[in-house]
């Protein structure tokens, strides 16, 4: 958003009647923070810094009443996000989700308001987020995965006011799909379907700016191989149940068997996610085993199941994690027959399974926990008093992770690993290895659950940046070792470089502290702020750095393509880091009767802005403006203000400056 843009009048006006309709409140502002005084309490909030739209974040809050329920806002009191419950002692804790649509890129304040009148707020910064829903659907619902060309929803958010973006599918030799324009608010929503054909597994959809920071937002789609599952065994005459997946949406699909020397059963429609779930009738065969296969029209997709006649079984899943439990579903045996099941050999334990009507059954068994590579590995099913009997061929699943968010995460992000085919219940350790690193580093364990999945959340370590010249850019790899199976599996991927400014926001002579990755190893990189350096930095091994740095005397709020740059003198690696310049406001005296002149100074606002100041009475929450005038190519001001006659001892008011973007600050002043 440019952050000077002018809000449109019906805002301001909905602003003003809310002022007059609010509860009496005092706001007083320190240090960037505001908090509300009423009857001598002091709540207060604490908020990420950062959000982006679709979060579901944890605000935690004190000094409110007992047992109070206290509505959170965002950027003004009329807009509600969610509520925090509190408990005896005022202390209070929730989640809130936050909307993709209303507010453009910036800084806003998080205001919360307890029934009591009790307020406060802080500052937060607002970045762009985008989700995949299911379209034209009554609610908004994720769709997080499907076939290739299933049709979704690509909603975005917290971009700027009318930004031109570029959407793509995919990392590597990435597919155009199209351009949007977001809104007054920055928000888009473009319905758009998966490319046809597509990789199966976590694509990325990514969301491309000009000149923005950051230059590009990323979510991620599983596109679902194609997959077919049937009843493990029928009789003739009976029906069979099938359930399609990972084909491309809306297509017809073929289904054909090979018994009676190869038919076509039926074609049939899948849906838009490339599924269904449907029962055929297919034509008398011999008893025996035979295969359905599945062919999609024009994706050419196929999947494979197998289909008994007479008695069969199928197992759900047929690869298992090693400790982990199949289910074995029966088909085509006698109607109230006792069927022994077991895996590999009796030895290993018999469940016995009564056969219903239709002739099927469905038991649980376990999965021994070690297993021979070499070894075929099958589940019997065996009647007791007939001659029915069936086999399945049974896989243990090999162990494999993938990142859950993309194919290059990015230095210093949160990123959660996801993997599978692991012992049941084991530890698995989780170890990084860069291309500059002999040997990997521990990042943790993680408990695989009973299936042999596990997720494991972590902080992206530094990579130093890869030529050019080297053809695969990848630059870290990560391990998963389970602890008592011993089973091992890696990932390897780019990882994206960054810098992380502590705190997120400051103010002309204020220290930020800087931590950067993924920049060439050894090398001095350069920081500037705006149009000035203001500090360089020696990296280590690994393309990291530390590095304090002081906000220039030049620095001026308003639009720039970078406000915190650093470049990597060697490698040429540039990055804009999420940081927000805040002007000094200041007032003096702070102390007064009713006619007091206040001498009110600003540094470091934007030199083409319109500047209005305010008088805030809390009690009444009435607004009165005191004085207008536009910087005219100057980004600092002093003007005098004359305190309002009829001032109440002993309150507190409040002055308030706004600027084309809205509040800039708002500073208490006490009357004497």
């Amino acid at each position: 958003m440019n952050k000077f843009m002018r809000r449109p009048v019906w805002i301001i006006l909905t602003l003003l009647i809310v002022a007059a309709l609010a509860p009496a409140i005092a706001i007083t502002h320190v240090k960037g923070a505001s908090t509300a005084h009423a009857a001598g309490t002091t709540p207060a909030i604490t908020v990420p810094s950062i959000l982006h739209p679709f979060d579901t974040i944890t605000i935690t809050g004190q000094g409110f009443a007992p047992y109070d329920d206290v509505q959170i806002a965002l950027n003004w009191s009329s807009n509600p996000i969610g509520g925090i419950h509190c408990e005896g002692n005022g202390n209070c804790s929730g989640q809130v989700s936050i909307p993709y649509t209303g507010l453009a890129q910036g800084t806003y304040p998080v205001i919360a308001t307890g029934s009591t009148g009790l307020t406060t707020q802080v500052s937060t910064t607002l970045l762009p987020g985008v989700g995949t829903f299911i379209p034209n659907y009554w609610k908004p619902t994720l769709l997080t995965s499907g076939g290739p060309g299933t049709a979704m929803q690509l909603e975005g958010g917290g971009f700027n006011a009318n930004e031109a973006l570029a959407l793509t599918w995919g990392k590597k030799n990435a597919i155009s799909l199209g351009n949007v324009t977001t809104g007054w608010d920055g928000s888009f929503s473009l319905q758009l379907n998966a490319p046809v054909p597509a990789t199966p597994g976590y694509n990325a959809i990514n969301v491309v700016r000009s000149m923005q920071t950051p230059a590009q937002v990323t979510t991620s789609f599983r596109i679902l191989p194609p997959k077919m599952i049937s009843s493990a065994g029928v009789r003739n005459g009976q029906a069979v149940h099938v359930q399609l997946s990972g084909f491309a949406g809306n297509e017809q699909v073929t289904l054909n068997w090979n018994a009676n020397g190869g038919q076509t059963i039926t074609t049939m429609i899948v849906d838009s996610t490339g599924a269904v779930d449907t029962y055929i009738a297919p034509p008398s065969a011999p008893k025996g085993a035979y295969t359905l296969q599945a062919v999609g029209t024009t994706s050419k997709l196929q999947a494979q199941s197998s289909l008994t006649i007479g008695p069969g079984i199928l197992l759900s899943p047929n690869t298992v994690n090693p400790g982990g439990t199949v289910v074995a579903v029966g088909g085509g045996f006698t109607p109230g027959d006792k069927v022994n099941v077991y895996f590999q050999n009796s030895s290993n334990g018999i469940t016995q399974a009564i056969v219903d009507t239709s002739g099927s059954f469905s038991v649980s068994l376990a999965v021994p926990a070690t297993y021979f590579k070499n070894v075929t590995y099958n589940v019997y099913a065996v009647s007791t008093t007939t001659a029915d009997s069936a086999k399945a061929q049974f896989y243990f699943s090999a162990p494999s992770i993938q990142l859950a968010c993309c194919n290059s995460p990015t230095y210093g992000d949160s990123f959660t690993l996801n993997g599978q085919g692991f012992a049941a219940q084991e530890q698995v350790k989780i170890t990084a290895q860069n291309t500059a690193q002999q040997y990997p580093v521990l990042l943790g364990t993680a408990s695989a659950a009973g299936d042999g999945t596990f997720t494991f959340t972590s902080t992206m370590p530094s990579a130093p940046d890869v030529p050019s010249v080297i053809g695969n850019g990848i630059n870290m790899y990560m391990y998963a070792t389970g602890i008592v199976s011993r089973l091992k599996t890696s990932t390897s991927f780019d990882a994206i470089p960054n810098v992380i400014p502590t705190p997120g926001s400051a103010q002309i002579g204020q220290a930020a502290a800087l931590q950067g990755g993924g920049f060439g190893s050894k090398e001095t990189v350069s920081i500037r702020f705006q149009n000035t350096q203001v500090a360089t930095a020696k990296t280590d091994n690994n393309g990291a750095f530390k590095v304090t740095i002081t906000i220039p005397s030049s620095a001026q709020a308003g639009y720039f393509s970078c406000n915190l740059c650093v470049k990597g003198n060697m490698s040429g690696v540039n990055v804009g880091a999420a940081f927000t310049f805040l002007p000094t406001i200041t007032i003096s005296p702070q102390k007064g009767p009713s006619g007091t002149s206040i001498i009110v100074k600003g540094v470091g606002l934007y030199i083409y802005d319109g500047i209005n100041i305010y008088w805030l009475d809390p009690i009444t929450n009435t607004q009165t403006l005191l004085t207008s005038f536009g910087m005219n190519g100057n980004s600092s001001f002093q003007v005098t203000v004359t305190a309002p006659s009829k001032l109440t001892k002993g309150n507190t008011y409040d002055v308030q400056i706004e600027g084309g973007s809205g509040l800039i600050s708002q500073l208490p002043f006490q009357a004497t």
